[in-house]
């Protein structure tokens, strides 16, 4: 059951950051040359997403039966992704490039989870509706930053929305992931795929048996 630890712990690290933010922790402070505007900076967010979303990404790869090497890839992709974008907001100047580079990385990593998903022979409904859900809130975050770069985002409603897309990324996406059976021990079903090659050697002895002198 890794994947559903996966999203456990995804959820659990989550909450716990949200935790902190509820009290003033992982705030940037006004004033200082790495806010973005007027707005305080929520640099606790990266550090969730820099943990959460490589974690996501594998509990998704092990439902699908994908090779640990391209989960790797896609988590190391999903890193540099968070790691672009963090730079977005901490470099003065920097943002745009910031955010070419952390798009560049998110389409090579959505990509290739799309592509290991699809392509895989594990591939089922859940796996298929799990990528999907993780994909759009993924594609939320940039989203948002694009807006609050723009058009001056409130930072009630920008926190609304990262609010939003973290619990689509971690509590539906945890839902859908707890709903596949892929990486349960399934010895029930082994039990019940070797009924059919027991009964057909049981009835092959058959007539040897009722032939057999008593």
């Amino acid at each position: 059951k890794s994947s559903r630890f996966l999203v456990a712990m995804a959820a659990l690290v989550g909450a716990v950051v949200y935790y902190f933010l509820g009290f003033g922790v992982g705030i940037q402070a006004d004033g200082l040359s790495w806010q973005s505007g007027n707005k305080a900076f929520f640099w606790a967010r990266y550090l969730d997403w820099l943990v959460t979303i490589p974690m996501l990404i594998t509990a998704l790869c092990l439902v699908v039966k994908v090779d640990i090497w391209e989960a790797g890839f896609m988590s190391a992709t999903a890193i540099l992704m968070v790691a672009t974008s963090y730079v977005e907001f901490t470099s003065p100047g920097m943002f745009w490039m910031g955010l070419a580079l952390s798009g560049v990385f998110l389409v090579i990593t959505v990509g290739y989870l799309a592509d290991a998903v699809m392509s895989s022979e594990e591939e089922s409904r859940t796996g298929t509706v799990a990528f999907w859900v993780l994909a759009v809130a993924l594609i939320v975050y940039p989203v948002v930053a694009i807006l609050k770069a723009t058009s001056g985002l409130n930072m009630v409603v920008e926190v609304i929305l990262y609010a939003l897309a973290d619990i689509v990324s971690k509590a539906v996406f945890g839902f859908v992931i707890s709903r596949s059976k892929a990486d349960e021990v399934d010895d029930e079903s082994d039990w019940s795929a070797q009924q059919p090659i027991q009964m057909q050697q049981y009835y092959q002895q058959q007539p040897i048996m009722q032939g057999a002198p008593m």
